[in-house]
């Protein structure tokens, strides 16, 4: 019979499982830590998308309230923002204070074109009761700034 002469764990072995251990537990951290980031930009671009489709609900709104002064009053492409005042939205040439301190929200209208089979095309003549409505939304992240848009047409269909 042969008598076995491993005595423990020698210093290379346990150097090896040592690094082993290490990747491991660093690996758990970046994991973990880049989660933790993904999930805060994650909360800020739900809540862009909640602005997003308020800013467009506040623009039909102002549609709905006075066609001739808040949408056809307006001039195309420039920028405006939405300000809300005594329970009406109102647009403004000038920047408001930021959504909850982080967001900017703004809004552009442009002349809608339809062709002679009354299809919106890039030319045509000018439709006087639709215009194309393009929302935005930014906010910092990190060095950089975060925009999101959402466009939609509106109609005046009270005339």
């Amino acid at each position: 019979m042969m008598k076995r002469t491993d005595q423990g764990l020698s210093l290379v072995e346990l150097l090896v499982g040592a690094s082993i251990l290490s990747i491991f537990i660093v690996s758990l951290v970046v994991v973990f830590q880049n989660l933790l980031v993904r999930s805060f930009n994650s909360v800020e671009r739900v809540q862009a998308s909640y602005l997003l489709e308020e800013g467009i609900e506040a623009v039909k709104a102002l549609r709905d309230e006075n066609w001739d002064e808040n949408i056809d009053g307006l001039t195309f492409g420039d920028t405006y923002y939405l300000d809300y005042v005594s329970g009406l939205w109102i647009p403004v040439s000038s920047q408001p204070e930021f959504i909850d301190g982080v967001f900017d929200r703004s809004f552009i209208l442009e002349a809608v074109e339809r062709d002679g089979n009354d299809v919106i095309t890039d030319s045509g003549t000018v439709d006087p009761n639709t215009v194309k409505v393009s929302v935005f939304v930014s906010w910092a992240q990190g060095t950089a700034t975060t925009t999101r848009t959402l466009e939609t047409y509106i109609t005046n269909f009270h005339e």
